[in-house]
């Protein structure tokens, strides 16, 4: 057996020179070292700022999100190239609208296209929120409502209250705070209305110095008033009123009839879009189903939070919206030749007969309304459809008008295609189906008014 020699490694450290027990600080690691304790100092900071202040950063941190998803789906779709094809549809003429008369002496009916008139122009009054020049970011309330008890009864059955531009009704007393914290939705949705664009100048009926809700304690009285089933509000256009069960707006009724406002509560989306109906009361007898319905629906699609409407991004947040509500990325629609000359009674039996075509009427609805406010015309010019909704103001004819500032020279199938490419642009793949119904074509009278 041979020994080797000890070395000096393997003699403990108290046992060797002082030279080889300093260790030698080198400067680079001791760089590295700060700035790792920096960027961890950063981080926690920034992510405790971000909880505390998560309000204002969530809508940042959503836009940035879905701009991202969209450009990495946008350019995998052009690496593919595998645009779907639209369903092809026939472009038939519209048969002209015709009332029949018959005389003693002719026994067949005779065929006279009705005339189109100007109606009187809409008294729409201005109101403290002018709208801006150009489509916005945010629009949102600087501070809570103030709320005034205007009746409060004591025999159970009518407390009033009210908040700068609504008067709430309901058959509970529900006290100036929680009013105050559900009529947020109410006052931003208004004042988001009233600075679009488009000019709309919601004003409640001459009748009325505010717009009214009516509130439900429950939903079996809410249906028993004219709600529908399964909604969380409806706007009854015969009243001017909105209906709304109060746990849509996340009020819980304890027993002996006392409430509690509860975090949540039913979707503001429908709240929203009914709010957007009685805020554009004066418009509907003027404009067609598919822009009543499809300015409602837009409203939707911008992100709602404490009282702001981001409009920023919202090419993002329509594609976010049909996300949620379509599986795939094929999105069914009406064609938008047939889609205009849809009426209130196509419409209705729609959403009686089947749930896919009265899901399909609304987001086709909303696709055509979006075209025209955002994709529709060209930059830095008067948009088409301002000059649509200010000749209607003016007592225009809906057909007239629509023929002049929105179809103008397209043929059917030219205002098919323009729609669907500039969905396409956005990302949105659209499919376009037929229903047999009456295509864009605008009638002798029409034709007519316009060379008067």
């Amino acid at each position: 057996m041979s020994y080797r020699p000890p070395r000096s490694e393997d003699r403990p450290i108290a046992q060797r020179p002082l030279a080889e027990r300093v260790t030698v600080v080198v400067q680079s690691n001791q760089r590295a070292i700060r700035h790792w304790k920096t960027m961890s100092f950063f981080l926690l900071g920034t992510g405790i700022s971000s909880l505390v202040f998560w309000d204002q950063v969530k809508p940042v941190v959503d836009s940035v999100r879905s701009d991202v998803i969209a450009k990495w789906e946008k350019k995998s779709l052009n690496a593919t190239k595998a645009w779907p094809k639209a369903v092809p549809v026939d472009a038939k003429p519209l048969p002209v609208s015709v009332s029949t008369t018959k005389t003693k002496n002719d026994t067949s009916s005779k065929t006279t296209p009705p005339a189109l008139v100007d109606l009187p122009a809409l008294a729409l009054k201005a109101n403290e929120f002018p709208a801006y020049e150009s489509w916005p970011t945010l629009i949102g309330l600087q501070s809570l409502p103030d709320v005034e008890v205007v009746q409060d009864s004591k025999s159970g059955s009518s407390y009033v209250y009210r908040s700068a531009h609504y008067e709430f009704r309901s058959d509970i007393p529900l006290g100036p705070d929680v009013v105050r914290e559900f009529s947020k939705v109410f006052e931003a949705t208004y004042m988001a209305v009233s600075r679009l664009p488009l000019d709309f100048r919601p004003h409640p009926e001459p009748t009325r110095k505010l717009f009214v809700a009516q509130l439900f304690r429950n939903k079996e009285k809410y249906m028993k008033a004219g709600g529908m089933a399964g909604s969380a509000g409806c706007y009854k256009r015969a009243e001017s009123l909105i209906l709304v069960p109060l746990d849509s707006l996340g009020i819980k009724v304890l027993p002996g009839g006392r409430t509690i406002l509860e975090r949540g509560g039913d979707s503001n989306g429908t709240l929203i879009h009914e709010i957007t109906h009685q805020l554009m009361n004066q418009w509907l007898p003027r404009l067609p189903i598919w822009l009543t319905e499809g300015a409602a629906e837009y409203m939707v699609v911008p992100e709602y939070v404490h009282v702001r409407f981001n409009f920023g991004q919202i090419q993002n947040h329509l594609s976010f919206y049909f996300k949620q509500r379509i599986r795939g990325r094929e999105i069914g629609m009406l064609s938008p030749s047939e889609l205009l000359m849809i009426d209130a009674k196509l419409w209705s039996a729609s959403l009686a007969n089947e749930s896919e075509g009265a899901r399909q009427n609304y987001h086709s609805a909303l696709l055509l309304t979006f075209y025209f406010f955002h994709l529709d015309g060209e930059p830095r010019k008067t948009s088409p459809i301002e000059s649509y909704l200010r000749a209607v103001e003016k007592g225009m004819p809906h057909l007239v008008a629509c023929k002049k500032y929105l179809v103008r020279d397209r043929s059917p199938e030219k205002l098919d295609n323009d729609v669907q490419t500039a969905l396409k642009s956005l990302g949105l793949f659209v499919t376009l189906h037929s229903r047999g119904g009456k295509k864009w074509a605008a009638p002798e009278p029409v034709q007519s008014h316009l060379k008067s």
